[in-house]
């Protein structure tokens, strides 16, 4: 995913992963009905090549933007590619404690 963003461009997007049990390194699987478990992720990306005076413009899109996609687990807001990594986004969601099933 991080090879499609752009450095000049803000850009957003919705990923679903699936829930992790930390302790078993397991996708978690609901016990009723024995589908995965997962969490939805909206991220903000503003490249690092994109102006000041761009970022504020924009800043107010966040908001459309993240509205028209919810419900989501979490959000990211991501500057550079070097701390925009799966390993990132995975620590991010496990920190929310609401689940949808797929």
């Amino acid at each position: 995913m991080v090879s499609h963003l752009k450095d000049d461009q803000i850009q957003y997007c919705l990923i679903r992963l699936p829930e992790v049990n930390s302790v078993k390194d397991a996708v978690n699987v609901d016990r009723k009905d024995g589908k995965i478990l997962t969490k939805d992720i909206f991220i903000n990306w503003s490249g690092p090549a994109v102006r000041q005076i761009e970022k504020g413009q924009k800043k107010s899109h966040v908001g459309d933007v993240s509205a028209y996609l919810k419900p989501f687990h979490a959000d990211l807001s991501a500057v550079n590619r070097e701390n925009f990594t799966e390993e990132v986004v995975r620590e991010r969601y496990t920190q929310t404690q609401v689940t949808f099933k797929t």
